[in-house]
């Protein structure tokens, strides 16, 4: 799928006093999450279950787009994770 048809997505790891914020695209909420855990942008080895239906995120009660998990780190630690469909028309670039 060409890159103009992806959605971009926003993901937010909370982790050890840290807040670690990437952006990644992919058509789907398992292929940002594929994309986020091949590029590893935050360098704890954090990998976002996304195959796994009964481990994959939940989206949020009352809010569109945005969904919730946890993931391990490469050391087994616990970092609570957020992941955002994110509309970039008209958004300024920081």
């Amino acid at each position: 799928m060409s890159q103009q048809l992806d959605r971009l997505w926003t993901v937010v790891v909370g982790f050890d006093g840290g807040t670690y914020v990437a952006q990644t695209r992919a058509p789907t909420l398992a292929g940002a999450l594929h994309a986020y855990n091949a590029a590893d942008p935050s360098g704890l080895g954090l990998r976002i279950p996304a195959a796994d239906p009964a481990d994959a995120p939940v989206a949020l009660d009352g809010l569109t787009g945005v969904w919730c998990t946890d993931a391990l780190t490469a050391t087994g630690d616990l970092g609570l994770v957020h992941v955002i469909a994110t509309d970039a028309a008209g958004a300024e670039r920081g």
